[in-house]
C-alpha cells in the first residue's frame, strides 16, 4: 500500500530529503553548502519548502540562490511520493529532478554561487507536472499553439507539451523511444490526457535554423518529426542555448532594428560547427524565430 501525505502534510524529514538531494545533485561541495544552510536556519528553509509544495513559488525568487536551492531540497521526499501516487517509477523521478542539478549548474557558471533561479521552471518538477522520460520531457499542458494544428487538436485540450532537456545528443533514435515509452507511462498515468497528438514551442524548431544548420544533423531530423504551425519573433533561446549568452530578446531585438544583427559575435570564438555557422548567419543579419509545432506521435513511433 502506498504511503499518504494527504493534501496538507508533507515530508520534511532532513535526513530523508537530503539522502534524496544527494542522488540529485551527487557534489559534495554542493550538498555540504544546502545541508549547512538547512541546519543554520531549518524554520525558514522549511516555510519556504512548504510553500513551493503548496504552489505557492513566487514566494521563492526574492530568496538568495542558496536558500531557493535548499528549499527545493528538502521538498524532494514529498515530490518522490507525488511521482509515486501518479505511478511514476523512480527512474522517471530522479531523471526528472536531474533538471536541479543542471540549473544548480547553471546558477554557478554563470554567477559564481551556489544556488538556484529557475525557480518558474523547477516549480513544475516539484508539484509533478513534468516528466522526463529518456531523452525528452513532457510537460502536463493544455493545447495552446495555434487555431491551425491540421484538425487534430483544438484550442484548450489537455495534452502533453514537450520540452528538450539539456545533456546528451539530441539523436533520433533516442527522441523516437523516448515518444514510445512516454505513451506506454501515460496511458496508465494519465489516461484522459490526449497521447496521439503533443505540442513543443522552441528555437530548435524555427524555420530559418536551415540556413545554419547542416541538414541531416540531429537538430535538422528533430525539427522534422514536427509540423510547423506557427512562429514567434525571438531571439533570445538561440543565443541561450548556442552561444551560453544569456540577454533580454527585447535588446536583442533593439539590436536588430538599430544595427542590423541581434547581438556583436565578432570576437566570440565558436567551438563547435554550430556556432560557427549561427555566428556567420547572425552576423550576416540573419533572422531567427521560435517554431511552434505539432508531433503526431502514433506515426512516428509506428513507423
Amino acid at each position: 500500500m502506498r504511503r499518504s501525505l494527504g493534501k496538507k502534510r508533507f515530508d520534511l524529514d532532513v535526513e530523508r530529503n537530503m539522502s534524496l538531494f544527494n542522488k540529485v545533485y551527487g557534489d559534495k561541495e554542493v550538498y555540504g553548502a544546502v545541508a549547512r544552510r538547512i541546519e543554520e536556519n531549518y524554520d525558514e528553509i522549511k516555510r519556504y519548502a512548504i510553500l513551493l509544495l503548496k504552489g505557492r513559488w513566487k514566494a521563492l525568487t526574492k530568496l538568495p540562490s542558496i536558500d531557493v536551492l535548499s528549499a527545493t531540497a528538502l521538498s524532494l521526499a514529498t515530490a518522490k511520493l507525488r511521482f509515486a501516487e501518479r505511478g511514476m517509477s523512480e527512474e522517471i523521478f530522479f531523471d526528472t529532478m536531474s533538471d536541479i542539478k543542471i540549473w544548480g549548474e547553471d546558477c554557478r557558471r554563470h554567477f559564481g554561487e551556489i544556488g538556484l533561479m529557475e525557480m518558474n521552471w523547477i516549480r513544475l518538477h516539484i508539484a509533478c507536472r513534468i516528466f522526463k522520460i529518456g531523452r525528452l520531457q513532457y510537460q502536463k499542458s493544455r493545447y495552446y499553439l495555434s487555431a491551425h494544428a491540421f484538425g487534430a487538436i483544438s484550442f484548450g485540450q489537455k495534452c502533453f507539451n514537450i520540452h528538450i532537456p539539456r545533456g546528451g545528443r539530441l539523436d533520433r533514435e533516442a527522441c523516437v523511444d523516448s515518444l514510445r515509452r512516454a505513451v506506454d507511462v501515460f496511458s496508465k498515468c494519465f489516461p484522459k490526457i490526449r497521447r496521439d497528438v503533443m505540442m513543443c514551442h522552441s528555437w530548435l524548431l524555427g524555420k530559418p535554423n536551415a540556413c545554419f544548420i547542416k541538414k541531416g544533423s540531429n537538430i535538422a531530423d528533430f525539427a522534422n518529426l514536427f509540423e510547423i504551425v506557427g512562429e514567434t519573433d525571438r531571439a533570445c533561446d538561440h543565443f541561450r542555448w548556442i552561444f551560453d549568452i544569456n540577454i533580454a530578446d527585447r535588446v536583442l531585438q533593439d539590436n536588430k532594428r538599430k544595427k542590423g544583427f541581434y547581438y556583436d559575435l565578432s570576437e566570440y570564438s565558436p567551438n563547435t560547427s554550430l556556432q560557427e555557422g549561427a555566428k556567420q548567419y547572425i552576423m550576416s543579419g540573419g533572422q531567427l524565430k521560435d517554431g511552434k509545432g505539432v508531433i503526431f506521435v502514433d506515426k512516428i513511433i509506428n513507423r
